[in-house]
């Protein structure tokens, strides 16, 4: 694959001409959080869908070099919330890799749902889910979540991302 930039003619790598591509699709905004033990972490991913409605799964894509990966993985189960738009400095917080997970979720309200993952208690919708399976893509990990519980807490618009900006729509 080769690349030229926008309107230029010039070439660019291929990881850089996807990534462009990639940010001309707008995507929700999502907090991943998970729990073992007494200890909370999450981050902000916008690689989320449904999969399937019998059984309900949901899949999240999660960089495998990054801050949770493995704390989720090795959790079992994990969250997905989805953010309303005025929600923008929750998730860059969460964004934040030089960030202590205990800054992340400093003064965010939260509750443990069936599985012990933090749901926000002000995000629009949320699921709770037990992972069913782990699959390799490359430098992230394909979690499937198995849908436990779920719940909405109003018709609050969402936050999205397009072209690596965040955006309220609604």
């Amino acid at each position: 694959m080769s690349g030229v930039a926008e309107g230029t003619g010039t070439a660019v790598s291929p990881s850089l001409a996807f990534r462009g591509v990639m940010s001309r699709f707008a995507s929700g905004v999502t907090l991943v959080c998970a729990r073992r033990g007494e200890a909370v972490h999450g981050l902000t991913v916008s690689s989320f869908c449904s999969v399937s409605l019998d059984p309900p799964l949901i899949l999240v894509c999660l960089r495998r070099d990054g801050y949770c990966h493995d704390f989720i993985v090795e959790a079992g189960s994990f969250s997905v919330n989805v953010l309303a738009a005025t929600q923008e400095d929750a998730a860059r917080r969460f964004a934040d890799a030089r960030l202590s997970p205990a800054q992340r979720f400093e003064n965010l309200a939260y509750r443990a749902e069936a599985t012990g993952a933090p749901v926000l208690a002000d995000a629009i919708a949320w699921l709770d889910c037990r992972i069913a399976s782990v699959y390799p893509g490359g430098d992230h990990s394909i979690v499937v979540g198995e849908v436990v519980t779920a719940g909405q807490n109003g018709p609050d618009p969402a936050l999205v991302v397009y072209g690596r900006q965040y955006v309220p729509i609604g």
